[in-house]
């Protein structure tokens, strides 16, 4: 996908109008809200959430990190 320079998001509905071709149209018009939808519910889903890793609490401020090859950042 190297032919792609730039995103521009715009709403489902104007993303329906610019389709030129009818399946996609129809398949946008159709499976669009249902994404949306479940979208929208997973992120409610996320906020939710309790946390679920060492038993429930959150690390302390003094809790380290080990660095990984592709972080950018480095430790002092």
């Amino acid at each position: 996908m190297d032919d792609i320079k730039s995103v521009k998001w715009v709403s489902l509905k104007q993303a329906v109008e610019i389709l030129t071709r009818a399946h996609e149209k129809v398949f946008l018009a159709n499976v669009g809200p249902i994404a949306l939808k479940a979208a929208k519910q997973s992120a409610r889903e996320k906020s939710n959430k309790p946390w679920v890793y060492n038993k429930g609490a959150r690390r302390g401020q003094s809790a380290r990190v080990a660095p990984t090859a592709h972080c950018a950042v480095r430790a002092a």
